[in-house]
């Protein structure tokens, strides 16, 4: 039953991810002003948003299956983890 849970949390997680991705980069797509003119406010915190955004993005389309946490059964355990297991 845990791992059935762990998979859709971690698919939520991942649609959580890409929703919020999206989100930001509507919200970014749309700062500043009808002539052009850009906040220093937004100027400024605008490629450290798109970074986070590209991260979430990233952290999304990458998946629960992929990556070190699908090994971890495969993974040797430390002696003192044993005992509490």
């Amino acid at each position: 039953m845990q791992p059935v849970f762990l998979r859709v949390a971690a698919l939520a997680w991942a649609g959580l991810s890409l929703l919020l991705a999206l989100h930001w980069f509507v919200e970014l797509g749309m700062v500043g002003f009808p002539d052009g003119y850009v906040t220093p406010f937004a100027r400024a915190t605008g490629p450290l948003l798109h970074i986070l955004a590209t991260a979430c993005l990233g952290q999304g389309l990458r998946g629960p299956d992929s990556g070190a946490c699908a090994d971890r059964q495969k993974l040797p355990a430390f002696p003192d983890m044993q005992q509490r297991v």
